[in-house]
């Protein structure tokens, strides 16, 4: 089997617990499962436009986004 390049994402507690579950009860790994439910997001470009404008709106990570998806009006 080919390597292909990884990439580490660190996520919540709640989230890695809720995937390692459903991909122990499917006989999955954790990898596999991951891989399949981004793919699955990605394919809908409403959906992930939409939770971009919500990551915005709501700025659940604050500073994140400054800088890279929008002007930084805030003159620091």
């Amino acid at each position: 089997m080919a390597k292909t390049p990884r990439t580490v994402v660190e996520i919540r507690d709640d989230l890695h617990s809720q995937v390692k579950r459903l991909a122990l009860l499917n006989d999955l790994r954790i990898h596999e499962l991951t891989n399949v439910i981004i793919a699955d997001f990605l394919q809908d470009a409403e959906r992930v436009k939409t939770t971009i404008k919500k990551l915005h709106s709501t700025a659940l990570f604050p500073g994140l986004l400054n800088g890279f998806a929008r002007e930084d009006t805030t003159g620091c």
